[in-house]
């Protein structure tokens, strides 16, 4: 199990919080899950102390840590439909849990810019979707 580094740094990433209300987070956030490479791909969990993410607006929210939430990658540049959880807390309180609807990664058990080619989270809470783009992963 290794440390892995996300980096949302395309502009105009939006995070939708368990209100409903949309956030537009700043450039360059970043948060660590771990990684466990299991040969085609890999598992992800949150990591403690894994970094708060900022919002333009000064919302923030940061990785579970709970084991109960994970997630899989698969084969390079092949879409994992319907594969886990993620859950992040937001503002130091708020649990909000998204299934993992779909997530593409150029090397799904490495590490490289623009790693994530595509994420779609919805939300368990309000069923809304987020779409994140071009994420970077060390």
């Amino acid at each position: 199990m290794a440390a892995q580094t996300w980096t949302l740094d395309v502009a105009g990433l939006v995070y939708i919080d368990v209100t409903g209300k949309a956030h537009t987070i700043t450039t360059n956030e970043t948060f660590k899950l771990t990684f466990t490479d299991t040969g085609d791909g890999g598992t992800f969990q949150g990591l403690e102390g894994g970094g708060e993410v900022e919002c333009s607006d000064g919302f923030s929210f940061l990785p579970e840590c709970d084991g109960r939430f994970k997630f899989d990658s698969s084969v390079d540049l092949s879409a994992s439909i319907n594969n886990g959880e993620l859950c992040f807390v937001e503002d130091g309180f708020n649990r909000h849990v998204w299934s993992v609807i779909s997530l593409t990664m150029a090397n799904a058990d490495g590490t490289g810019a623009n790693n994530i080619t595509t994420m779609t989270l919805e939300s368990k809470v309000h069923g809304r979707q987020v779409i994140w783009t071009n994420i970077n992963t060390v």
